[in-house]
């Protein structure tokens, strides 16, 4: 090391220990930061140049140049990221976090404190898990999280005995805070009860000075007899604060604090012997740090105007007692302080009962406010740190998933690539032993088709004959029993009746004509050996003219062999035939029908056309009307076009493939 070196780290320790003294001037501390930083941004970024950096960090803190602070911070989490510097970057993470508290962003804070408590339980350091632990507890005690914060405190315990020397100190912190924790839950007895373990603790340290310990363990228990409304028992113990701390003139805000609670309740105690002069010295006091003014400063402060609010209010100086009690609630929203701002507004409708309905109003706001909050940082914080686990996780594992991923697409590739292989020649296996089966099935239908089909037939036609005979004497019975129902037009033959009852009557006889349709369908041979399939065709035309005007034309191809044609074939023709004449005398209002039916080739084409009004495709559902004749054509291989508009008729085109299988003697 030479001798410049030498001079540089002892001017280097000499600025450290002058911006770490307590008695030293705000301005003072401040240069001999800066001086320390620009010995250290000279150095070389190794160990020590970011151990050093991290005191620069902790001087800044301690100044309260947040700014600065996080500057630094930033600075050693970029150089940690670099290094992949995984004690450094847990220990950044934490200093970020304790600077997002300190300025309110709950979130962002719990968020660093998440990532470092992460990382230091990877590489197990204990102490960097120990205090990360202890500053989410606090920062889940700031949001009104109670039960998160003890648990996180207890945690912080468990690890107490695997602490080195140094940060044994932290554990005072822990017994502190769970007694405050106690004494927010009005659970006094516990809250006693941990702030006296943390006086035994302190009874343990092997510090030189303890007094700065007892000192805020005995403000904190004045604090729970404060808040128990014990308030002799509270001054007691603001006053032993006092007594204990020995830095009494250059320990301002230390004893600021105290000095404040003590003033405060010996005022409630109404011993107002030294008001509201101590009131205004404290005041005074504060008005004096200017730079150093911090948060806790600002709610001494709202304490300090809040007791000279109810000073003057008992002295029945309502003005000034307003005045101070509006100059407690503009701090208090300044510092987002809302549970100073509640008990100041409490204040406001006492002393001010001319605006009581708007302080009640901002009061039951922010109150409403905070419970929400409250219960959304719960939520919060929990995703904060299910999103933060997973997120170190997958980075810890992305190199490997990559590896993974790469030899596991290849090995499904292959497998998928075999699979496909495999169904394929299945499916092609399948297919042939389907097609080997159908064939000898058709042939063995075809061969008892033969042998049966006049039992078949027979049967058929006697089925046939008995649904004709159910449908007619059943549901016509039944129909006309329904009709007979609707006798009242023989007594009432208003308007109204008539208008009622003749939808019913028309709906009925068109239900009666239908029935009677299907049991004349039912109970004749459509393509029995005497009536051959032309004929069977223009009785369909006979059953429309006995009722309507529609001229039917029917021109038939000679080439065509109906009786070789199969069965199956002309049964399809002829109910897509039937569907479409009754569409057209039900909506279609045509004066002439066409029907064509010619042979093309092998395919047997048959074309409808009436001059009727048409319709437009798209605004027309498909009906069961249309899909059964779509159904039934495809169901013997066939094609079907319909093309019709408005005020131009349709055209229906049946195209049908007549395989040599197909043309079987009937």
């Amino acid at each position: 090391m030479t001798e410049q070196q030498k001079m540089q780290r002892d001017s280097l320790e000499l600025y450290f220990k002058i911006a770490d003294d307590n008695y030293v001037p705000y301005q003072q501390r401040l240069d001999n930061t800066e001086k320390a930083l620009a010995i250290v941004q000279q150095q070389e970024k190794d160990t020590m140049y970011r151990v050093n950096l991290f005191k620069v960090a902790n001087r800044y803190w301690n100044i309260q140049e947040l700014e600065k602070y996080k500057e630094i911070s930033d600075n050693l989490l970029s150089d940690a990221l670099k290094e992949k510097d995984t004690f450094n970057l847990a220990k950044s993470y934490s200093y970020l976090g304790d600077y997002y508290m300190e300025k309110s962003i709950s979130d962002s804070s719990y968020f660093y404190f998440s990532k470092s408590e992460i990382l230091s339980k990877k590489i197990n350091d204990i102490n960097q898990q120990f205090k990360t632990l202890r500053s989410k507890a606090v920062l889940l005690y700031t949001q009104k999280d109670f039960i998160g914060s003890e648990k996180l405190l207890f945690d912080c315990l468990k690890l107490s005995n695997k602490l080195d020397f140094k940060n044994q100190n932290f554990i005072c912190d822990i017994y502190s805070l769970l007694g405050i924790i106690y004494c927010d839950l009005y659970e006094f007895d516990k809250a006693i009860f941990y702030h006296n373990k943390a006086l035994e603790f302190i009874g343990t340290l092997t510090l030189m000075d303890k007094s700065i310990q007892k000192s805020a363990v005995y403000n904190n228990i004045g604090l729970v007899y404060a808040k128990n409304e014990d308030y002799t028992k509270a001054v007691e113990f603001f006053k032993k604060a006092l007594d204990v701390n020995v830095l009494i003139k250059n320990n301002t805000l230390r004893n600021l604090t105290i000095n404040c609670n003590l003033s405060y309740y010996q005022f409630k105690l109404s011993d107002s012997k030294l008001f509201p002069k101590l009131f205004f010295e404290n005041y005074r006091i504060i008005n004096s740090l200017n730079k150093s003014k911090n948060l806790q400063t600002s709610k001494n402060e709202t304490l300090i105007l809040l007791g000279l609010s109810e000073y003057y209010a008992f002295k029945k100086d309502s003005i000034r007692a307003i005045d101070f009690a509006n100059k407690s609630f503009n701090i208090a929203k300044s510092i987002k302080y809302p549970i100073r701002m509640l008990i100041d507004l409490k204040q406001l409708l006492i002393i001010d009962p001319k605006n009581a309905s708007k302080y009640a109003s901002e009061y039951i706001k922010i109150n409403d406010s905070l419970q929400l909050a409250e219960r959304k940082n719960r939520n919060k914080f929990a995703r904060i740190e299910y999103e933060t686990e997973e997120l170190e996780i997958e980075k810890a594992n992305l190199q490997t998933q990559r590896i993974y991923i790469v030899y596991t697409a290849v090995a499904l590739l292959l497998l998928l690539i075999a699979i496909i292989i495999i169904r394929y020649q299945r499916s092609k296996n399948r297919e042939l032993q389907y097609n080997q089966q159908q064939q000898k099935a058709n042939s063995e239908i075809y061969k008892l088709m033969l042998d049966q089909q006049q039992k078949i037939e027979e049967g058929k036609q006697i089925e046939k004959k008995r649904i004709s005979k159910e449908l007619h004497d059943g549901v016509m019975g039944r129909l006309t029993s329904i009709r007979l129902n609707l006798f009242i037009l023989s007594k009432k033959t208003d308007k109204e009746t008539i208008d009622k009852c003749l939808h019913h009557i028309s709906e009925i006889q068109n239900i009666e004509k239908e029935i009677r349709n299907i049991a004349y369908d039912l109970g004749i041979n459509i393509f029995s050996d005497n009536i051959n399939f032309e004929t069977v065709v223009r009785n369909l035309f006979a059953e429309i003219e006995s009722h309507s005007e529609i001229q039917f034309i029917l021109k038939t191809d000679e080439q065509i062999d109906w009786e070789a044609v199969h069965i199956n074939i002309k049964m399809q023709i002829y109910r897509v035939l039937q569907e479409a004449l009754q569409n057209i005398d039900k909506y279609a209002q045509a004066k002439n029908v066409i029907i064509n039916m010619r042979k093309v080739g092998s395919d047997i084409n048959v074309i409808i056309t009436d001059d009727g009004i048409g319709f437009e495709k798209s605004k027309i559902k498909k009906g069961f009307g249309l899909n059964n004749m779509k159904d039934r054509i495809k169901t013997i291989n066939g094609k079907i076009t319909i093309r019709s508009a408005v005020g131009e008729g349709t055209t229906i085109n049946v195209i049908v493939p007549v395989p040599e299988d197909y043309f079987v003697a009937v």
